[in-house]
């Protein structure tokens, strides 16, 4: 394995965009998808399994839709649980020290819309980034490398029409692509 893809949605069928993203991801070679809400419908977060996936993989890419701006509770949950003190930081936490990370979100709105921008229907009052810093931190405490971000705006609000759904998948999966090479060349 090279990148697993932590896929998490709280409804993953329900889901057209995120849906068309998984399916994008899984047709790439070396990408391993990792469906949160079917794994663990409990809440139950196996962190030895989990420490297994994520020892087996170079890259890590958390794919989920933003809630409130903030991740979907089973990511938060595997966050807690998967990356605990021992394995993931602390003194002998050094398992996934170098390994790249980076997230794929969709967004409702525009990404301009954020910052104050205000095209969308209320004011978004902080940049996009002031809302993933929180990830970015924890990235950083278990010594893996932070890359940015990879954002679908206009799931809702606007909405995406056909083609420029299956050109964010497209443009998903060649980033993931590149990061199957990357992570080739570390090996």
């Amino acid at each position: 394995m090279s990148v697993l893809v932590i896929y998490a949605h709280s409804d993953p069928d329900s889901s057209r965009y995120n849906r068309a993203l998984v399916q994008a991801a899984q047709g790439v070679k070396g990408v391993t998808v990792h469906d949160l809400a079917r794994t663990y419908p409990d809440f139950r977060i196996d962190c030895a399994r989990e420490a297994e996936l994520l020892s087996a993989n170079e890259t890590i890419v958390l794919q989920f839709p933003m809630h409130w701006y903030s991740v979907p509770a089973i990511a938060k949950k595997w966050l807690d649980d998967a990356l605990a003190y021992g394995f993931a930081y602390g003194p002998e936490g050094t398992h996934l020290n170098g390994k790249r990370f980076w997230l794929v979100c969709t967004i409702s709105g525009a990404v301009d819309s954020y910052g104050g921008a205000g095209t969308q229907p209320f004011d978004v009052r902080y940049s996009l980034d002031c809302f993933f810093a929180f990830l970015e931190q924890t990235v950083r405490v278990c010594g893996m490398k932070w890359e940015s971000p990879f954002i679908v705006d206009r799931v809702i609000w606007d909405g995406l029409n056909d083609a420029e759904l299956a050109a964010y998948a497209e443009a998903y999966a060649t980033r993931l692509k590149l990061s199957v090479l990357d992570s080739m060349g570390d090996s």
